[in-house]
């Protein structure tokens, strides 16, 4: 039986913008894990986002955009009033227009997963809001780095996944913080 893998790929700074109300479907990846380790994807998200909010940096000029995130269900909130698009769709950078079988995976594929800076892990159905943040940016990388780690353990033993390859820049810090998940060490 050939090893299963898992490949994480990094989100995108150029988005397509605007979206639609979030309709009541289940996120894919809350299917993927364990339900302890989806609580913590999302209160790792609502602390990503709280720090935004707390430094007014990421509140204007080239991050206004994150002023409109609402806490809705992407965050473990309540909110409807995000727009949203399937993370596949919202970002529209090369490695996204150049896969298209990528938008047609179902949403129980276990094989790919986008690395977000505002999100952490994310299936490529996962519904987004827009935003602007990078894993450099403060609010992201320190906490990404430490919470990573533990989702990636439980996502491979939950799915069989024995391989995990990433595709990230040889220096940016994505691949730092999926490095430190996926070292032995």
């Amino acid at each position: 039986m050939p090893e299963k893998k898992l490949f994480l790929i990094p989100c995108c700074a150029s988005k397509k913008h605007n979206g639609h109300s979030r309709p009541a479907v289940p996120e894919p990846l809350s299917r993927l894990v364990s339900e302890a380790t989806y609580s913590a994807i999302l209160e790792t998200r609502r602390e990503v986002l709280s720090g935004i909010r707390q430094d007014k940096r990421y509140l204007s000029r080239k991050y206004e955009k994150n002023g409109r995130l609402e806490p809705g269900p992407d965050f473990g909130g309540q909110s409807a009033s995000g727009l949203y698009l399937p993370a596949v769709k919202r970002y529209k950078g090369t490695l996204y227009s150049n896969v298209p079988a990528l938008s047609r995976r179902s949403n129980r594929d276990d094989r790919i997963l986008i690395l977000s800076a505002l999100y952490g892990p994310l299936h490529p159905l996962s519904r987004i809001q827009d935003y602007n943040l990078q894993m450099s940016d403060k609010p992201a990388y320190r906490i990404w780095k430490k919470r990573l780690p533990g989702f990636l353990r439980n996502y491979a033993l939950s799915n069989g996944i024995q391989e995990i390859h990433l595709f990230f820049g040889s220096s940016t810090y994505y691949l730092k913080a999926a490095e430190a998940a996926v070292d032995p060490c």
